[in-house]
């Protein structure tokens, strides 16, 4: 199915909260305004979601905004050996849009303080910024985080689709993918150090209105195949795609956008791979789990469960007027949320 190019600058919502176009953009030309937001704060959801990775540990940290509810959730995975993840969230009662997130990836800053945790996402013309002090984390032990991201807009997919189930509802999702990312992580007196030669970051972007459950989706890898970059990024489960969906793979700088493509999810992720193919077989991959980040979590009437699976992608792609490239036991993830919002 021809999906629709989002390519000139427009308001993302009309005069009465409603989307004005659905689409997919290469970069983030539609723009968002909270205040062009005409449903109540209750049914407005914000996210910044950065996972920064290499072959031996990971870190994931998000900052949500719920409308009655904030929450900044920090996650550290070590590879090494016999695998550990330590999670932790903090939440702030009737938030109601005063963490005041950025409309836009390009500027602005996204913070989250209280007495025991600061995160802070912040960005330059050229270069992202991740900073934390996570007191207690995990066994009473500080979680200490300094990373710097470059090339924060060469790879990137923006998304808007209608929910059409609720009126008014909407999704506006922006994936950024292989950001080179350096610094450091300290917890426990050791030090997870990350270098822009073998480090990668990935961002999930999102602003809308939700219904009351969601179901979802995000896959990615990031590498390089001859001395060229080469990523991928999948998704789906927010909103009606159809017009412009997140399926995308990213070559030595250019983006070839799929319009179609076949995922079969196990019903247990990490027994058995996931599969992704298109019909016709330019796209043929597996993804094998073999760790696991999980959280849950029961508040207040909102459930939320994610699996943050990291594992291993195999197969084959052939590029659209490219090279057919090889996938051998690249890393990357799959992120799957079920969440339900009272």
């Amino acid at each position: 199915m021809l999906q629709k190019e989002i390519m000139k600058p427009q308001n993302l919502l009309d005069e009465s909260g409603n989307l004005t176009i659905s689409g997919w953009s290469r970069e983030p030309v539609l723009e968002y305004d909270r205040t062009d937001v005409k449903k109540p704060f209750l049914r407005v959801k914000e996210w910044d979601h950065y996972v920064v990775y290499n072959d031996q540990y990971a870190l994931a940290m998000a900052v949500a905004e719920y409308g009655y509810f904030s929450r900044a959730t920090a996650m550290l995975l070590d590879f090494r050996g016999e695998a550990r993840c330590y999670v932790k969230s903090k939440m702030k009662l009737l938030s109601l849009g005063r963490l005041n997130m950025p409309n836009s990836t390009r500027a602005g800053d996204t913070n989250y303080d209280d007495r025991r945790l600061g995160m802070k996402f912040s960005r330059s013309s050229n270069q992202r910024f991740i900073k934390s002090e996570f007191m207690s984390f995990h066994d009473g032990k500080l979680l200490n985080i300094s990373i710097t991201l470059d090339n924060p807009d060469v790879n990137t997919i923006a998304v808007s689709s209608e929910i059409p189930e609720k009126a008014g509802a909407f999704a506006y999702c922006q994936k950024d993918i292989g950001m080179a990312a350096s610094g450091f992580v300290k917890f426990g007196g050791e030090e997870f150090n990350f270098s822009e030669d073998n480090s990668y970051c990935c961002l999930d972007w999102g602003r809308g209105v939700l219904p009351q459950e969601n179901r979802w989706f995000w896959s990615t890898l990031s590498t390089k195949i001859d001395g060229k970059f080469f990523g991928l990024n999948f998704g789906s489960g927010l909103g009606d795609t159809s017009q412009g969906s997140e399926n995308a793979l990213f070559y030595d700088g250019e983006l070839h956008k799929l319009s179609a493509l076949a995922v079969q999810a196990p019903q247990n992720p990490m027994e058995q791979p996931w599969k992704f193919f298109t019909k016709d077989k330019k796209l043929q991959l597996t993804f094998t789990p073999f760790l696991n980040g999980e959280k849950k979590k029961n508040f207040l009437g909102f459930r939320m469960e994610q699996k943050l699976l990291f594992g291993h992608f195999n197969g084959r792609v052939k590029l659209e007027g490219g090279p057919e490239l090889r996938i051998q036991d690249v890393l990357g993830f799959t992120h799957w949320v079920n969440d339900y919002l009272p």
